[in-house]
């Protein structure tokens, strides 16, 4: 029996976008469990890192590439994205359990598969709406149902995004701060001021 994944990103791609969609999964179904796993993380890992591109002002994408980057890994971009709004409560758990068996795979050379009882136990936590419900279907499949659906729906999420762009701002004005000698010119009185000055004491 054949499924068909329904969903409003999927049919509004614009055809280019869909066709090159669509050979990604295609090509993703055919990765064995640790391909699958690295690769559809990865995915989204990138899909969340311009996600917040999309966002930050333009002098602040250094915090998302590079050595060293506070943001250049895949946990802190799906809990920055939450943080701002960028993504919703479901997306960020679905995105988290993702990460989680991801890192399974990534992290132990040999052994891992879907059929191991740890990766097991980790696709029970994912959430994506499956046909005839999870129970009807193998890890591996619950795991790629998951990476379709939230890889859908973050598709075009950098371009509505991008609406929002947040932009540099001058909070105070340059003149308002800065040192002044008070014996050449006193600040205007509503302006609040830290002086500094000599310290007398009293002579003993």
């Amino acid at each position: 029996m054949g499924y068909t994944l329904s969903g409003g990103t999927v049919t509004a791609m614009r055809p280019d976008d869909q066709k090159a969609y669509f050979e990604f999964l295609q090509e993703l179904r055919r990765e064995s469990d640790r391909g699958l796993a690295l690769i559809g993380g990865a995915f989204l890992d990138e899909k969340l890192a311009a996600i917040l591109a999309e966002f930050f002002a333009s002098e602040s994408l250094g915090l998302l590439h590079g050595k060293n980057a506070p943001l250049g890994n895949f946990s802190a971009r799906i809990e920055t994205c939450f943080a701002l709004g960028l993504i919703e409560e479901g997306e960020r758990n679905e995105c988290d359990c993702i990460r989680r068996i991801r890192n399974e795979f990534a992290h132990k050379l040999v052994g891992t598969s879907f059929k191991q009882q740890r990766i097991v136990d980790l696709c029970k936590n994912l959430k994506s709406p499956l046909p005839d419900g999870p129970d009807a279907h193998p890890p591996r499949f619950q795991f790629e149902n998951a990476v379709i659906a939230m890889s859908s729906r973050l598709f075009y999420r950098p371009q509505y995004v991008a609406m929002e762009k947040r932009e540099a701002k001058q909070w105070i004005d340059p003149a308002q701060v800065g040192w002044r000698r008070t014996a050449d010119e006193l600040p205007p009185d509503d302006m609040p001021v830290i002086a500094f000055g000599p310290v007398f004491r009293k002579q003993p």
